[in-house]
């Protein structure tokens, strides 16, 4: 392919575009609302499929109006008239048959230069400079470009009933929303620049039942912009002072909604049909930020989803709250439904060395696909009532949704451990999300719920930068509209519907922790009720709350942001008399924020109440970056401090644990203590609380609490550990005890468990580098890694592979039946410089002859050293305590405490 065919291809788009434009001047309703422009004809059914464009704040009311039934051509009369709607793309197709497939607009593939070939060739193009090979051939790398789809076009299967007036349809809409490009230059070709194809996809794929000659919606969703991921790459001088480059928001602001209208001749002498209740069936779906004192007033008074629509109401109509997001799709039983709007595109994922011997610089080995977007999938099963008949009203659906999670960056990653951030030969990689390791996104979340049509239920709520994030569904079809009475009817037949569960974790002064010493016997619902009113008046900080609403399949909510780092499994160090050439396999990618996952649960049928469930919750945000030097002894201008890479550090804390809960009551279920071997300088110790509460629906006017003893779910109590420092020599924990309350010893680490069998976590999460070579033990297992002595043994060669590693540190328990088990670090990690003489150059020698011959290199790698303890035992008695020394001035005392509720 030519320029000239570039030039070609470019003029018949742009001619594409001028008469699209004039079709967007006809009335956007039109094939939707009124007369069809050309009558159809006898035998006829033809497909009508409309793409309309309008604000975010419009396609939120527009929903909410959306209670059922199918008045679609008035609401968009009434939108049009005031000038809200805009007309995107439009296609008609005709056919003579009750059964078969409407299609239209062809497809249309982009082809792009991939940056693995496009890095190929501009290495053996280096090399043919230097007179070592012949220049490679350009028609090659042509034959090799990627290709995306960048066309609108659709296909809807189809099957009429002529009788019901009803049409069973398979659709799938692909809708381009142009093509954006962003130059590289990391590898430059000669006479020809380089882009990193960016694609804008709103994609559609859905089942339905509709009716004919009505307008109906196939599904809507966000519309991605993402025009400012092309902004100029940075100059070699401007890379000086840029380190991270905030690449793009995803446009938030305008809504893509897809209508249909299959029309027919015969239809219009037919009767009007009775709706089934399966015709029309959508899901609708809406994401708010909402001011945390706002959404915690009407949380704390929350009884089941009966006020969901009205707080919905209130929030999308008042100043409380932003609309984020909404969508719909419509929705075929037992078939999965999608509606998707996104930016992807195909960017490095894993190095390699350059293999030509002029230029030193990573070229990429593997790509990933990156991608922001908006998604909503959905199943529906119509679920039998309690007496086992077909209910019409009553449906069992799984549910996915998420959102762009933050703006994406660009990060400029070195080519050698020795060059810094303003390397000229670096590599350009993203921070966004990336398949398969985030493919539903870090903000997302899945559930299953039991609905009613025309129920408003928030699916999922969690605290993410300073707002809540709530998501709220509703499931309509195009049947009547219920009554308030048939919905609270509905809602009191079954007391083991889908529930929300709702998590906060709170942090207060480590003073807080002296109720616990002194109690005897611990009331959790008490003590969960007193931290949330210390919320309210101040003297206590929500830091993350995470609520999800579950039915029976395992419930995922994330409220995070992508994390990119040079990572992957390890480093390959390629020494050279000028440095040494590194390279990643893969690109490190975390989710930093907040995670909950709902695994387990039993209802107790005995009338108490009383739910088990089974909840991990994960929390990690970004503390800082450890810089972890690598550099030549041969290179005296090189040191610690101004070589290597950064790997990140985390603040991390985990709880993942069963508990008894009674519907409606908040309780407290977990606490942690912030470790002394996570903390830096001038940091200041907290309390971390977990309080959890279970819904309770509009069957029980206050909730039931049933005491402990008297319910079949069967708890050990309050097991409390602590890490104690002082100046005794006494096993005695009673002593210890005693020597607490005077304030004459310290606590150092500290977890509580108020449920059942479970894992509680808090610290750091250290990610770090290892050279030393394992391969005379056979392994490199994180044993080896994590317990290696300070001083490197003699022989240790530097490992073809560096590891790189992450563990957390700080404190882990857990507890399983009657046994637990603790793993703690005694101090912060201790950083060491291992030296590495006699290792031979490689680059670009490896493979080669010259390799046995070549120089001899001292290499230093940095790492740290952990002082580790572990312990373990078996639980005391109701009541009693147990004590381990764990060094000359600390113990371990760990005791059982009841509970009363």
């Amino acid at each position: 392919m030519n320029r000239f065919a570039f030039l070609i291809a470019g003029w018949v788009l742009a001619a594409g575009m001028v008469v699209g434009q004039q079709q967007l001047e006809r009335d956007p309703l039109t094939g939707l609302v009124g007369e069809e422009e050309e009558p159809v004809g006898k035998g006829e059914w033809r497909l009508n499929t409309t793409l309309l464009r309008m604000s975010r704040a419009d396609a939120g009311r527009l929903l909410l109006e959306d209670v059922g039934g199918a008045s679609w051509e008035e609401k968009l009369v009434k939108l049009k008239d005031g000038g809200k709607l805009e007309r995107v793309s439009s296609w008609t197709d005709e056919v003579r048959s009750l059964k078969g497939e409407w299609g239209g607009m062809g497809r249309v593939e982009h082809r792009y230069l991939s940056l693995i070939h496009v890095a190929r060739y501009w290495d053996n193009f280096i090399e043919s400079e230097v007179g070592k090979s012949k220049r490679p051939d350009m028609a090659e790398l042509l034959n090799m470009m990627g290709e995306g789809d960048r066309a609108t076009w659709g296909e809807v299967g189809f099957e009429i009933d002529e009788v019901t007036q009803l049409v069973d349809l398979n659709i799938h809409l692909h809708i381009n929303r142009g093509l954006l490009e962003r130059e590289c230059k990391s590898w430059p070709l000669p006479n020809m620049s380089v882009f990193k194809a960016i694609f804008r996809p709103w994609e559609l794929k859905a089942w339905g039942k509709v009716a004919l000659n009505r307008v109906f919606l196939m599904g809507a969703q966000m519309d991605v912009d993402g025009r400012d991921l092309i902004a100029p790459q940075p100059t070699n001088e401007q890379l000086k002072e840029l380190a991270e480059r905030k690449v793009f928001e995803v446009e938030n602001e305008m809504v893509l909604f897809a209508f249909g209208k299959v029309v027919g001749a015969e239809a219009d002498q037919a009767p009007v049909p009775e709706v089934r209740s399966d015709s029309g069936l959508r899901m609708q779906c809406w994401t708010l930020a909402v001011e945390p004192q706002s959404f915690s007033k009407w949380m704390a008074n929350r009884k089941g989803t009966g006020g969901d629509e009205g707080a919905l109401k209130r929030w999308l109509e008042g100043k409380q709250a932003e609309l984020l997001a909404c969508s719909a799709v419509t929705l075929g039983l037992n078939e999965e439904c999608r509606v998707d709007s996104k930016v992807t595109w195909e960017d490095v994922g894993g190095f390699e060395p350059s293999g030509n011997s002029r230029e030193f610089r990573v070229v990429p080995c593997e790509t990933m696909q990156f991608s922001m977007k908006h998604h909503l999938r959905a199943v529906v099963r119509q679920t039998p009532d309690i007496k086992g008949e077909a209910r019409s009203r009553r449906w069992k659906v799984y549910v996915e949704a998420g959102r762009p999670a933050a703006p994406a960056v660009w990060k400029w990653w070195k080519s050698s451990m020795e060059r810094g951030d303003d390397d000229p030969w670096g590599v350009e990689v993203p921070e966004a999300d990336a398949d398969p390791y985030q493919e539903n996104g870090s903000e997302a979340f899945k559930t299953d719920l039991d609905l009613d049509l025309g129920e408003v239920v928030m699916a999922s709520a969690g605290l993410k930068d300073g707002r809540v994030h709530a998501t709220f569904v509703r499931l309509v079809n195009d049947g009547p509209i219920k009554t308030e009475d048939e919905k609270v009817r509905l809602a009191l037949e079954d007391p083991r519907r889908s529930r929300g569960l709702t998590t906060w974790i709170i942090e207060t002064p480590l003073d807080w922790g002296d109720k616990l010493l002194r109690v005897r016997s611990l009331d959790a619902v008490a003590f969960g009720n007193e931290l949330l009113a210390a919320v309210d008046d101040g003297s206590a900080e929500v830091v993350g709350l995470l609520s999800n609403e579950r039915l029976d399949e395992e419930g995922n909510l994330m409220l995070a942001k992508p994390l990119v780092f040079f990572g992957g499994y390890g480093v390959l160090a390629h020494p050279h008399a000028k440095g040494i050439l590194f390279r990643s396999r893969s690109v490190g990618l975390e989710s930093v924020g907040d995670q909950a996952t709902r695994f387990r649960r039993v209802y107790d049928p005995t009338g108490g109440g009383e739910w088990l469930e089974t909840v991990m919750v994960r929390s990690t945000r970004l503390r800082g970056w450890n810089q972890w030097g690598v550099w030549l002894s041969q290179l005296k201008n090189f040191h610690a401090g101004n070589s290597g890479f950064k790997q990140p550090e985390l603040a991390s804390h985990e709880m993942a644990l069963s508990a008894a809960l009674c519907p409606g009551v908040a309780k407290l279920i977990a606490v942690t203590q912030t470790s002394k071997a996570a903390m830096k300088e001038g940091m200041v110790g907290k309390l971390r609380w977990y309080v959890s509460k279970l819904d309770v629906h509009k069957k029980w006017e206050t909730a039931v609490v049933t005491p402990v003893g008297k319910h079949p779910i069967k708890e050990r109590g309050m097991v409390q550990a602590m890490v104690l420092k002082g100046d005794s020599e006494s096993l005695d924990a009673a002593r210890w005890l005693e020597m607490l309350g005077a304030g004459v010893c310290e606590v150092i680490d500290s977890a509580t468990f108020a449920g059942g069998d479970g894992t509680l976590k808090t610290g750091m999460d250290y990610y770090f580098l290892n050279g030393r070579d394992y391969q005379q033990t056979g392994s490199q297992d994180e044993e080896l890694v994590f317990s290696a002595p300070e001083k490197m043994p003699e022989q240790t060669k530097l490992a073809t592979v560096m590891g790189l590693w992450h563990r957390l540190v700080g404190l882990e328990i857990t507890i399983s039946g009657e046994d637990w088990s603790i793993f703690r670090d005694e101090e912060a990690p201790k950083v060491v410089t291992d030296v590495f003489p006699n290792v031979k150059v490689d680059w670009p020698f490896a493979g080669d002859e010259r390799y046995e011959k070549s120089p001899k290199l001292t290499v230093n790698v940095q790492r740290p050293i952990f002082n580790i303890q572990r312990v373990n035992g078996k639980l005391p008695a109701m009541g009693d305590a147990v004590i381990q020394r764990l060094s000359t001035d600390t113990v371990l005392l760990l005791r059982r405490i009841p509970l009363t509720r």
